[in-house]
């Protein structure tokens, strides 16, 4: 789910019946069939007008988009075809959306991350990042200004990093050791280029969280962990982390066995009872 003014929230699911993407637009109170083979979730955001649009992998891996042709879409004619993108990927990708441009970054199916960029929406310019041997698909893509990075949990649970200026040049991955991660990885970064990596600790499953300090350049960016901190139970799947516009940074995980939400709200903890069936989204 993501809000814009227009529309208030715009939330995308699979459907019920089928795997067709559906659509609901909170000012109209209704759903739209936008259709698709879509086996994996979907990635929404808002492009760099306002509009809604959506990212989709079908069975094969196979990378789509479809994004709406006004701020308020009125049904199915309100949105562009589907439009296929030449990128087989072996996981979902991660979406900055820049005033100017949409950027993104995946896993391919050859191994290899990518980053995917368009100012029009109709032309995507790729580039493969440099490669990382052991690339698994946990990773965070991140961006402060101009500058964007990609922190990667490798197979064997380390922490590498590459970074990318404005033209879409990557640098060679740096290993940043400290944490010992297994899956789970979420990171945002703060003010004084300070960064916050939540992720699943190896040894015990648990929420941990590891705060940074970014440096160095575009073509050697360094990463010196400060702090390695226990934050919570043990949880499936990714933890849902946000920066509220007052500025309280939120986290919301699912426990294990899913009885129940942990969610922090600057440090202070609130257990939300369920079962759930699904991990948050903030």
């Amino acid at each position: 789910p993501f809000y814009t003014a227009a529309t208030g929230l715009n939330l995308f699911a699979r459907g019920e019946y089928s795997d067709a993407v559906v659509y609901w637009n909170d000012s109209q109170q209704r759903w739209t069939v936008l259709g698709g083979l879509v086996f994996t979730s979907v990635k929404p955001f808002a492009d760099p007008a306002g509009r809604p649009a959506v990212f989709a992998r079908d069975g094969q891996g196979q990378l789509y988009f479809r994004r709406a042709t006004s701020l308020i879409p009125n049904g199915p004619v309100s949105w562009t075809a589907w439009y296929r993108l030449p990128l087989l990927l072996t996981t979902q990708p991660q979406v900055q959306a820049g005033k100017r441009q949409i950027e993104a970054v995946a896993l391919g199916a050859d191994g290899y991350y990518y980053h995917l960029r368009s100012s029009d929406m109709l032309i995507w310019r790729k580039t493969r990042l440099p490669v990382l041997k052991t690339a698994s698909q946990t990773f965070a893509y991140l961006a402060n200004g101009t500058q964007q990075y990609v922190l990667a949990q490798t197979l064997k649970g380390e922490f590498e990093l590459s970074a990318g200026d404005e033209k879409g040049n990557w640098s060679p991955w740096t290993p940043v050791n400290g944490p010992d991660g297994q899956g789970g990885l979420t990171a945002l970064i703060m003010g004084h280029n300070t960064l916050l990596a939540y992720y699943r600790n190896r040894p015990d499953g648990r929420l941990y969280l590891a705060t940074g300090m970014l440096g160095g350049t575009s073509r050697k960016p360094t990463l010196k962990w400060t702090s390695i901190e226990d934050e919570g139970p043990e949880f499936q799947g990714t933890p849902a982390l946000l920066k509220t516009a007052a500025g309280q940074l939120v986290v919301a995980t699912m426990s294990r066995t899913g009885k129940s939400i942990w969610t922090q709200i600057d440090a202070v903890e609130q257990r939300i009872k369920g079962p759930f069936a699904s991990v948050p989204a903030l």
